[in-house]
């Protein structure tokens, strides 16, 4: 008999119907749009519910003055993780693949996989570990000191 890859499409949505709201406004997709992105991820995951997609649990907040006004602004951000076991060129090529879809979605992406303690390169554990902000709310936040304050709540 032919073996059979079983796949783990299952995303584990860690959001508030709220939370997802804001996001699907702010990010002009949704959530289901996201989870086709990151398919293969959730495919190659080990634990159940394959790739999670959180919110922060704090807040990220940006001040700064727009035509002599100060502006308060509410950046969204989302969290992914997940657990995948593959070598270092399958890795590579798939969240190569992956990156570049996203930012043609117009996100920037945090990514601290490699240097995450539960990321064991050696063993082909990868723990995918990404921050997702919109492009723009990004910039903002990397804006020099004095032209805008960042702060959490």
């Amino acid at each position: 008999m032919k073996h059979l890859k079983k796949f783990n499409e299952a995303f584990d949505i860690l959001m508030t119907n709220n939370e997802r709201s804001n996001f699907e406004s702010d990010f002009g997709f949704t959530i289901e749009d996201l989870e086709d992105v990151l398919l293969e991820l959730s495919d190659l995951a080990s634990f159940r519910g394959g790739c999670k997609i959180k919110t922060p649990s704090q807040k990220t907040k940006v001040r700064y003055i727009e035509d002599n006004r100060i502006v308060i602004k509410n950046i969204t951000e989302l969290i992914i993780l997940a657990n995948i076991k593959v070598t270092q060129s399958e890795y590579e090529s798939i969240i190569s693949t992956i990156k570049q879809r996203l930012s043609s979605m117009n996100l920037h992406i945090e990514d601290t996989t490699l240097e995450h303690e539960r990321t064991i390169v050696d063993m082909n554990i990868y723990h995918i570990c990404w921050r997702l902000f919109n492009k723009s709310d990004f910039e903002l936040l990397n804006v020099k000191d004095g032209e805008h304050i960042k702060y959490k709540i």
